[in-house]
């Protein structure tokens, strides 16, 4: 029983170092939050942020087109990288494929092309150099060609 309990508080802890969204499904606190991460001067690593993404039009045909757009950055300054992907859980997933489908720094944008109808999201994650991890995820739609 004690093993389990470990195996459950580090993944309680893996958990919180995906900053707000999986603060919030995880139920992490400031105490339980990434050890790297850290609001002083002491040299901790505070995660990347994500504004402003988009997904224009949300809701498309199999064949069409979508923009993606986002902005990310990192508080300490730190290179970021990104990658688009396709939330690949849920019941539906959407399939398709993305130009680009990664790449660095703040400003993102993609297209996305639709090979399949589903429903899911589109999931971006950032990366700073000191493995600080920031997910953001936008509902999408792909419907078939009638």
């Amino acid at each position: 029983m004690r093993s389990m309990n470990l195996v459950l508080a580090m993944a309680a802890a893996q958990l919180c170092t995906f900053g707000t969204i999986a603060t919030l499904l995880a139920g992490c606190t400031e105490e339980n939050r990434n050890p790297a991460e850290s609001d002083g001067d002491s040299g901790g690593n505070r995660v990347p942020t994500i504004s402003n993404m988009t997904v224009t039009p949300d809701r498309i045909f199999v064949g069409g087109t979508a923009s993606i757009m986002a902005q990310a950055i990192d508080p300490d300054g730190d290179r970021i990288t990104w990658r688009l992907g396709v939330n690949t859980d849920a019941m539906s997933p959407v399939a398709g494929r993305f130009d680009p489908t990664s790449g660095s720094g703040g400003s993102i944008s993609s297209t996305f092309t639709a090979s399949g109808p589903g429903l899911s999201s589109i999931v971006l994650t950032v990366t700073d150099d000191r493995s600080g991890i920031a997910m953001a995820f936008h509902p999408f739609t792909v419907f078939p060609r009638e």
